[in-house]
């Protein structure tokens, strides 16, 4: 089996990404440079537009609609935003009524299920019982496209949600992908992508973060398109763990600190390695690199050990770490039967996931089941 994160980090994504999103999207739905427009009677609209605070904008008479009386407009948005235009018409008297030319949504029954090869192979977004398991054991991936697949992961803000992802290596070459131009060798201190090394098991985590949907192509992430950070870093090594997640603050430091002109927006890290029982007392400087990630905004999605034991007695790292900024997740199978270690205190999800590469692909790195 593979690791208990394969899907964690795309169910927090859901939650702290949707909200903004489905926001921009509903705001948003008007053509950009025209307005609808109705004037009060016996105007002459050419007029109107010919005169001096309007002559600069360039207007074009598309259509009018005599019946209604009302006017199609168009105009070069360079000059004015369209936002700008509409404020300017119904500030003007001559002005009826003014709105944008809003696109329309065909409301007949339609399906958010994407097209892609093994789109009915993932049990984990859609569950119909394909595999033998339980219908509807899954995180309602169809609902929730049905507002938003990711808006090509963009914030409502427009900045370009990142991912990284620590883990043994990737294919960059992977046609379903979209990796971010920078990457890291955690084992080396490189940033040439040269250096990463292709693996299975990290391309595979990707795949399910954020893959092109309704491509064709390979399997839906659960945000489509999302940009992941590729990091080699899945080490046996502290230090090497330490470097990675000193290598994703510093990118998101020099976001913040440029106003989004350098860095990167790396909203999550995931990473699916750790010390079984492990005493957070004794890993102080692992658990603490979660707080001082978290307060420069970004939150971290780490997989418990692959033994069904109670974490909270036994201990664990990174599960156990008591940061407000770390999400821990175990694993389920498609029947929702906890099939990994647990703790009511420490554990904060149970994550579904799908396997679509053979455990001897994924044997790389650390907490995987064979």
């Amino acid at each position: 089996m593979l690791n208990t994160i394969k899907i964690n980090v795309i169910v927090i994504l859901t939650v702290l990404f949707f909200a903004p999103i489905y926001s921009q999207e509903q705001s948003q739905k008007y053509r950009e440079g025209e307005l609808l427009a109705k004037f009060e009677e016996n105007i002459n609209v050419r007029n109107v537009l010919s005169e001096i605070k309007f002559r600069e904008m360039n207007f074009e008479i598309i259509q009018y609609f005599p019946h209604l009386g009302i006017w199609h407009l168009k105009f070069d948005e360079s000059k004015r935003s369209t936002t700008e235009v509409l404020s300017h018409f119904r500030s003007d008297k001559r002005v009826f009524a003014a709105q944008f030319n809003h696109f329309v949504t065909l409301r007949s029954k339609s399906s958010s299920e994407p097209n892609d090869e093994f789109f009915d192979q993932q049990w984990n977004l859609n569950n119909t019982g394909q595999t033998g398991g339980t219908p509807g054991a899954d995180i309602s991936a169809l609902d929730a496209w049905k507002y938003t697949t990711g808006n090509n992961g963009l914030t409502a803000l427009g900045d370009e949600i990142v991912v990284a992802v620590i883990d043994d290596g990737f294919d960059l070459n992977h046609e379903d992908l979209n990796f971010t131009s920078t990457t890291y060798n955690a084992y080396i201190d490189s940033e040439d992508p040269r250096d990463i090394p292709v693996a299975s098991h990290g391309t595979h985590v990707s795949g399910i973060i954020g893959a092109i949907g309704n491509n064709t192509t390979g399997i839906a992430g659960v945000m489509w398109n999302t940009k992941i950070l590729p990091i080699a870093g899945a080490s046996l090594l502290e230090t090497t763990v330490i470097a990675a997640y000193d290598y994703v603050l510093g990118l998101r430091k020099e976001y913040n600190n440029t106003n989004g002109q350098q860095g990167k927006f790396i909203v999550a890290t995931n990473s699916s390695f750790g010390v079984d029982f492990g005493d957070p007392d004794n890993l102080e400087l692992w658990c603490a690199a979660y707080d001082s990630l978290g307060v420069h905004g970004i939150l971290n999605v780490v997989a418990t050990m692959n033994l069904y034991v109670n974490v909270d007695e036994v201990g664990d790292v990174p599960t156990t770490c008591p940061s407000p900024y770390l999400i821990s997740v175990t694993n389920t199978d498609h029947n929702d039967i906890l099939t990994a270690a647990y703790g009511l205190t420490t554990i904060d999800l149970g994550a579904t996931w799908r396997i679509f590469v053979s455990d001897e692909q994924c044997k790389i790195g650390t907490r995987t089941k064979s």
